[in-house]
């Protein structure tokens, strides 16, 4: 009679059911979900707020972009002369206000254009309420920082505005500046603002101090030479200072107004821009552009 081996210590029956359960196994079982229990407790505790954390990151953001730009001429508001300059309309999609702390400002062509028709050009204008200085008789880029202090609300339109004076009070001259402009935020975060053709203290260079290639003239068209020495009216040393000083000041208005890229300007350069591409003007048909006056910031000392 074969005698059955009794089961081991490490087995017993489960229920009476004859079921047997591996002792060992159970207990290494049982240790696994008590080791994932106090994982996932810690666990639990320490990714919320890790993911708290990118919430608030997320939640509470500014995202600043430049909604749209006006360029606005220089010119008489009232009886009072103010510069031209630059009006940023800010647009803040985020949900916390943005701090802006300055601007930088690349000066990357300059031009001096000096009055060819004397009698017509200079004229004693005094600038007020301006926030950028820009030097005379730049030979290479130069960067200017300017300091700024505008808050761009959150979820709102927020206007950052710049004008512009040259450093030299000599009002006969006009300065024709290409500007490129970035606006800087606290968190040294930077907006491109673009690239602008910026002049100062006035706009008005048409025959003046730019003579065009041809321009008509009592139904005659008139190259830039004849023109000059129509207006010197014979005498043939101011003629030729005339030519000469149209001369410069053509290859001068030419260098900055065909840079390649896109560029901002009033719509008064946008009109010289024009001519500059056609190369002719006609008194009778150019019409003068708004100034953009209606774009001007309040002036205030």
């Amino acid at each position: 009679m074969t005698k059955e081996n009794p089961k081991s210590s490490e087995e017993h029956d489960q229920d009476g059911l004859g079921d047997t359960v591996n002792v060992h196994s159970t207990r290494r079982t049982a240790g696994k979900v008590l080791a994932g229990a106090v994982g996932a407790i810690l666990l639990g505790g320490f990714f919320p707020a890790i993911g708290g954390l990118a919430l608030d990151w997320v939640r509470y953001r500014s995202h600043v972009s430049i909604a749209d730009r006006k360029i606005y001429s220089p010119g008489y508001v009232g009886e009072r002369w103010q510069p031209g300059g630059i009006s940023f309309a800010l647009r803040n999609d985020g949900n916390r206000k943005s701090l802006f702390t300055g601007a930088r400002i690349v000066i990357e062509k300059y031009a001096r254009l000096k009055v060819c028709t004397p009698g017509q050009g200079g004229s004693a204008l005094t600038e007020s309420c301006y926030s950028v200085t820009l030097p005379v008789d730049v030979t290479q880029k130069k960067t200017i920082n300017v300091g700024l202090r505008q808050v761009a609300e959150n979820e709102n339109f927020t206007y950052c505005n710049l004008t512009f004076s040259s450093s030299e009070k000599d009002q006969s001259d006009i300065h024709l500046y290409l500007l490129n402009v970035d606006l800087l935020q606290d968190n040294d975060a930077i907006i491109e603002g673009g690239r602008f053709i910026i002049a100062t203290p006035k706009e008005s260079i048409l025959t003046s101090y730019w003579v065009p290639e041809r321009i008509v003239q009592d139904s005659k068209t008139l190259g830039r030479e004849e023109y000059l020495r129509t207006w010197a009216g014979g005498q043939n040393s101011t003629a030729e200072q005339a030519i000469q000083c149209a001369t410069i000041n053509d290859e001068a208005v030419k260098n900055i107004f065909s840079t390649p890229g896109e560029l901002f300007m009033s719509p008064i350069m946008e009109s010289v821009k024009q001519t500059v591409m056609s190369g002719e003007y006609n008194p009778k048909t150019y019409e003068v552009p708004q100034s953009g006056v209606q774009y001007k910031p309040k002036c205030e000392d």
